[in-house]
């Protein structure tokens, strides 16, 4: 990145002798400023650029205090030095076009789906779509009562989007409570480094809907049993939510802990066999009273400090890893808690990781706060989850990944944050403009302050890993 106050003499710069003396072709010029303490950034296309020069500004005794931009089509941009940062050759996160049928000014349904075309325009990162077929409705639980809504995509045939495994749906998550727009990401990326398996992708989109820019958003899998996401065979498998909205039509509240109980995937009503005489619905049912005798029985052996019989130690380690480090609030509830097994004779495996708007230092939480704890609250999934942190078998793993991670793998996570950050930048400030601090609901967390945002991210991770070392109980309680 380079002052543009380094300049001292009349200098036009051709685009195209600039393209040469970058390591890749940039496709964007970005120019970044301050007003007040936000920041700020245009962004101009490079196809659209004849060249760059500095001038001045009308009845302006100074020659040099105008980054004036020409355009092809003879338009030019003019952006007062004084306000000027630093500017960047480059390129921006996708862009994903919808274009609903008819065009609305936004999706008001999380239960229909509403006829779209979508394309999008890579800017070489990944392969471009051309328009395709795709529905679109809302998605999400409070998350969708804010004015940047999240969506889920679902497209006829399966499809390859931002190098992700074909699937047939996709979710853009808003990340309006994100200042950073990367936790998710972060504890995605932790999962990838202890080899949890089926961890979603996070890929940043900026996303226009009916030609108005939407904002910055999260590409990623639809957590599920399916061909992107957990890729197991549905005749076979469950996989549970544990979520306090408790909002699915399989659900119960489990005997010992009353965890909040619900089939996320497969649909029951789907795949259930009718014995004679035997309804569609009572066989679904019947097959829900199977699994719940089979989740119960995991729940019984985590009370009795057994765990491991029915539970996958290892990655119980790595998920509740990942979830300390981050220290995610969900748990308690619990919320977005999701595990699954291959078939009834497997072991439960507690994953995917998903949903950490709550996490981090989100409403100023301490680093230093235990993981298992909810001031005020009595939340079931806090008991469940502190008996299996407790159990002789959780530790003694635990201790071992503890110390790879500290030494291995939080150093190549903080390098991950770096890359991540300079990523999405550009995109993040764009967002920043369109959704300002709290927004109209007063809910959003801008990224009008992103780098200041981001280096206090990590810090508090850094912290928080600091803590954790030293603490008896590591952080959990």
């Amino acid at each position: 990145m380079s002052s543009l106050k380094r300049f001292t003499a009349l200098t036009v710069m051709s685009v195209s002798l600039l393209s040469h003396v970058c390591a890749e072709v940039p496709t964007w010029i970005n120019i970044f400023r301050n007003e007040g303490d936000k920041q700020r950034v245009t962004a101009i296309p490079i196809d659209s650029v004849s060249n760059i020069y500095f001038g001045q500004t009308a009845g302006g005794n100074d020659y040099f205090n105008v980054l004036s931009v020409k355009k092809i089509d003879g338009g030019k941009s003019d952006i007062l030095m004084d306000d000027v940062v630093s500017y960047t050759f480059g390129d921006n996160v996708p862009t994903i076009h919808i274009t609903t049928d008819p065009e609305v000014a936004e999706i008001t349904s999380k239960k229909d789906y509403l006829p779209a075309s979508l394309s999008m325009e890579a800017y070489g990162r990944y392969d471009d779509v051309q328009s395709v077929d795709v529905n679109i409705r809302g998605r999400g639980n409070s998350t969708w009562t804010f004015s940047k809504k999240p969506y889920r995509l679902k497209f006829d045939k399966k499809i390859s989007l931002c190098g992700l495994k074909k699937a047939k749906s996709y979710v853009l998550v808003a990340n309006y409570l994100d200042n950073t727009l990367m936790k998710n990401a972060i504890a995605f990326k932790i999962g990838e480094l202890l080899g949890m398996p089926y961890t979603n992708h996070s890929i940043p989109v900026n996303v226009v809907l009916n030609g108005v820019y939407r904002g910055s958003y999260m590409l990623s899998e639809k957590v599920g049993i399916n061909a992107g996401s957990v890729d197991i065979d549905e005749e076979k498998a469950i996989m549970w939510e544990l979520d306090a909205y408790f909002d699915e039509d399989y659900k119960f509240k489990s005997k010992l802990y009353s965890l909040p109980v619900m089939v996320k995937d497969p649909d029951l009503s789907e795949i259930a066999v009718p014995a004679e005489g035997q309804t569609q619905a009572e066989a679904a049912w019947e097959l829900l009273g199977m699994w719940r005798s089979d989740f119960e029985k995991m729940e019984a052996s985590v009370r009795a400090g057994t765990p491991g019989q029915f539970l996958d130690i290892e990655q119980a380690v790595n998920y509740m890893l990942a979830n300390n480090v981050v220290r995610n609030n969900e748990l308690n509830w619990p919320k977005s808690v999701y595990l699954f097994k291959e078939e009834e004779s497997s072991s439960y495996k507690l994953g995917p990781l998903w949903d950490y708007d709550w996490a981090f230092n989100f409403l100023n939480q301490s680093y230093d706060w235990p993981l298992l704890t909810f001031q005020g609250y009595d939340k079931f999934g806090t008991s469940f989850f502190m008996d299996l942190v407790k159990s002789d078998a959780f530790k003694s793993a635990f201790e071992e990944k503890w110390i790879r991670f500290k030494n291995e793998q939080f150093p190549v996570l903080l390098e991950y944050i770096d890359s991540y950050s300079d990523a999405v930048r550009v995109s993040a400030l764009q967002d920043g403009e369109r959704w300002p601090d709290k927004g109209p609901d007063g809910q959003g967390y801008s990224c009008e302050t992103f780098d200041r945002d981001v280096q206090e991210l990590k810090d508090w991770l850094t912290h928080r890993v600091e803590f954790i070392d030293r603490d008896s109980n590591h952080g959990f309680y």
